[in-house]
């Protein structure tokens, strides 16, 4: 059986067999999420903007989301 989300994830740079298996057992087949959005958000790496009244410092990764990621 060919699982083409596991060749997706194998295809970059840093991501084995191991890493590609960790990140489907933690994300399934992707039918639980609307868009990459919201994967990104789960995952924690979609970027949110710091900010303190007028004060805007950029974008950073969240820290919120599936530690596992």
């Amino acid at each position: 059986e060919s699982f083409p989300l596991a060749q997706v994830l194998m295809s970059m740079p840093g991501v084995g067999i191991k890493t590609a298996s960790n990140i489907l057992l933690s994300i399934g087949d992707c039918s639980d999420f609307a868009d990459a959005a919201h994967l990104a958000a789960y995952a924690g790496i979609a970027p949110t903007t710091r900010q303190s009244g007028t004060s805007v410092r950029g974008e950073f990764p969240t820290r919120a989301g599936n530690k596992q990621l």
